[in-house]
């Protein structure tokens, strides 16, 4: 199994790439400036392919083939995957802030392309992460349901799917209304990037979930600690520019997120811009 980085070595190396960003975007473009808007256009018609078709999944029309739906932003997904523009992803910092799902559905291809780790281990360890992993599905498959990202549900007028990303943690924060109560789920755990094989692009981290928290309205704040278990899997991200990012998860997952409104401070959106 691939060994994770501390988390303190993981903020290090943000803190350096923050820099890179800003040198790059002082520098402007290049001889090479033809040829990387040529690129850049190829990328962007490729992202608005994708959320067309992420769009149409997640609201068929009558006579529309749910499976060739999905087999279409998959195919998308992959396409834009190769024009991926972030060398690695898992240790950049336009990964961090906060994204809104868009759509959560199933891709076992890319996610066994991606190459993230597999649990194993003796009976006890297998049995916990079997249970681990059930609650890790609904966290990552199952809660996005509730905010109308996940492939087969009705998005309501108010539902939102947040994902916040800060060096070393994550919340996936769901918002909707049940009845006349509105209400915030909110489950919270580390990030841990892991050492890619040698060679290769480092796009996985290890996701560790320590809290679950309920919110309804004007109701007691109910949270429930995960340190007993905490679920864990790997998110490996495909695609990541400063508005847009693909990931798969370690159970098949295939994830297409943007950049939540009011992100425009983050920094690397100047850079991606001046490209």
């Amino acid at each position: 199994m691939a060994r994770q980085q501390p988390s303190s070595c993981y903020r290090q190396e943000l803190r350096h790439r923050r820099r890179n960003l800003r040198c790059t975007a002082a520098a402007g473009a290049g001889p090479g400036a033809t040829g990387t808007a040529a690129t850049d256009a190829a990328r962007s018609e490729l992202k608005q392919q994708l959320l067309q078709a992420v769009s149409r999944c997640n609201n068929p029309r009558p006579g529309d083939n749910p499976v060739a739906l999905e087999r279409q932003v998959e195919s998308l997904a992959e396409q834009l995957a190769a024009a991926n523009p972030t060398p690695d992803p898992a240790l950049s910092p336009l990964l961090l802030g906060s994204w809104a799902l868009l759509y959560s559905g199933r891709s076992a291809r890319l996610a066994a392309a991606a190459g993230m780790p597999a649990a194993a281990g003796p009976t006890l360890q297998q049995a916990l992460q079997a249970a681990s992993d059930r609650l890790y599905r609904l966290f990552y498959q199952y809660v996005p349901f509730l905010a109308g990202s996940a492939v087969g549900s009705q998005r309501g007028p108010s539902a939102t799917n947040l994902q916040i990303l800060k060096p070393g943690r994550v919340d996936n924060v769901v918002s909707t209304r049940s009845g006349p109560l509105p209400l915030r789920l909110c489950v919270s755990g580390s990030v841990d990037p892991v050492d890619p094989s040698p060679g290769q692009p480092a796009t996985c981290v290890a996701v560790r979930f320590d809290r679950f928290t309920v919110e309804a309205g004007p109701l007691p704040r109910t949270e429930l600690s995960l340190a007993w278990l905490r679920p864990l899997g790997y998110v490996a991200t495909i695609y990541l520019d400063s508005d847009t990012r693909v990931s798969v998860g370690d159970k098949g997952g295939l994830f297409v997120l943007r950049r939540a409104a009011g992100e425009g401070e983050v920094e690397g959106r100047a850079a991606g811009s001046a490209a």
